[in-house]
């Protein structure tokens, strides 16, 4: 359960000023009737005159007493000086669901829009209130492991620049504390999100300087010719934010829930492998810079298709294979294996021969469903060494799930529209209820499994 900071200030008592004089005037109108008339009578006290007399010099003192004390310190006390701030903490109703750990459930009325896992009825509601959130991580050897993954709905892996690859990480189910660490936007990457109608998370972008926009055409093609050109305008991730609409969570808009981890910092880790995201406060956060609801409720997208049975994987028509490996431009550190456990019916990921962990709670991410996902690269060869993967459009496809091979076609038309996968006869795969892991590689690339 998730459970925000929030201040409570005590309030100023009301008190009644003039209730004090008010019983001082009192007591002396009394006086003036007991010692008015015969000064000499009036000595002549009895036990009732005695006790008057005494009440009303009690009055007259602890109103005195009040009076002073008012004057002298209600005013910096109640009036000037700073309210106190409790801080304490409370539940926060939009945050309890989607910080609490998955339950169990035999209801099969609920699954999950995102990755099919069968939610209460409670969970789903929360669920489907709320946009799930697409997030860029970092994947860089130094990075590693990340923070948050292993909650993650599904997982999309492509090359960023050089050969190191970028996740893409889509959390609707579960909302970890943290996540990190936190890597910049590249345009392909917001196609793949845009499918999810999700808040997009990032830090960075990869954009046109203004001094290249001002640039008539003929000037700006020979810089481009040239190899000198900081961003081919293909690439502007910027621009097409703007373009497709798409609202971001960024240390533009979202700065305060965006932080560097010091004590990485302090290990000698680079900087830009150190940034996370209060993960759990984004949804408060985003709502402060996009108060208007349509921004941040839920849009219904198209779902794949599940199924609840294991393929038997002895009996089946597709080729049983436990292990998959592949690497991206053959880069160092980067060299990937999956392999399949029966037992959970899952599959490990290594990579640069270390198995996958999750930083935030040291588990091993186990994923349901793995896809190799075979598109167009282009190198556009500026100066950042931006590239194009052809997302939108169709291409060949293989999925690994149950212990089993499923070759497979990709399609997608826009950027809105969810990526369809189908076997060779066009029929709707099913996949598996959880984690996706999806490796979109270049055509060109080589899968061994065994």
């Amino acid at each position: 359960m998730s459970n925000n900071e929030v201040s409570i200030s005590s309030l100023n008592d009301s008190f009644d000023r003039n209730a004090d004089s008010k019983n001082e005037n009192k007591s002396k109108n009394r006086k003036k009737s007991t010692f008015g008339a015969n000064p000499i009578k009036s000595l002549k006290f009895n036990f009732k005159n005695k006790y008057f007399l005494f009440f009303s010099l009690f009055v007259l003192f602890a109103g005195a007493c009040l009076l002073i004390y008012f004057s002298l310190f209600s005013k910096n006390t109640f009036t000037k000086n700073p309210l106190v701030e409790k801080k304490v903490k409370v539940s926060n109703p939009t945050g309890t669901s989607k910080n609490s750990p998955l339950e169990s459930t035999n209801s099969k009325e609920f699954p999950n829009p995102t990755n099919g896992i069968y939610l209460t009825k409670d969970k789903y509601k929360d669920v489907t209130s709320r946009k799930p959130i697409a997030i860029m991580i970092n994947n860089h050897v130094d990075a590693r492991p990340q923070a948050g993954i292993s909650q993650a709905d599904v997982v999309y892996e492509i090359v960023a620049e050089g050969g190191i690859s970028r996740l893409l990480a889509v959390f609707h189910s579960q909302i970890p504390d943290r996540v990190m660490s936190i890597r910049s936007a590249r345009k392909y990457f917001i196609q793949i999100a845009a499918e999810y109608w999700p808040i997009y998370a990032h830090w960075g972008i990869a954009y046109r300087p203004d001094y290249e926009k001002n640039l008539n055409q003929t000037e700006f093609d020979k810089l481009l010719a040239e190899g000198a050109a900081e961003t081919d305008p293909r690439a502007d991730a910027r621009s097409y934010i703007d373009e497709i609409a798409i609202p971001v969570a960024n240390t533009d808009t979202t700065p305060s829930i965006y932080q560097h981890d010091q004590s990485l910092i302090d290990q000698g880790v680079a900087i830009e492998h150190t940034g996370y995201v209060q993960f759990n406060k984004i949804y408060d956060a985003f709502k402060q810079y996009y108060p208007e609801p349509s921004w941040s409720d839920y849009q219904p997208f198209d779902s794949w298709e599940f199924k609840d049975e294991k393929i038997d994987n002895t009996s089946s028509i597709y080729q049983p294979v436990t292990t998959i490996d592949y690497n991206f431009w053959d880069f160092p550190g980067f060299e990937t294996t999956w392999t399949y456990d029966p037992d959970t019916n899952s599959y490990i990921r290594e990579q640069g021969g270390v198995i996958t962990t999750d930083r935030g709670n040291s588990e091993k991410v186990l994923v349901k469903n793995v896809i190799i996902q075979k598109t167009t690269e282009t190198k556009l060869g500026d100066k950042k060494g931006h590239l194009l993967y052809d997302v939108i459009g169709s291409g060949d496809a293989t999925i690994y799930l149950d212990g089993v091979k499923i070759p497979a076609k990709w399609s997608k038309t826009v950027a809105r529209e969810r990526t369809k996968f189908t076997d060779l006869n066009r029929n709707p795969i099913k996949f598996n209820r959880g984690l996706f892991w999806i490796a979109i590689l270049p055509d060109y690339s080589n899968v061994t499994e065994k």
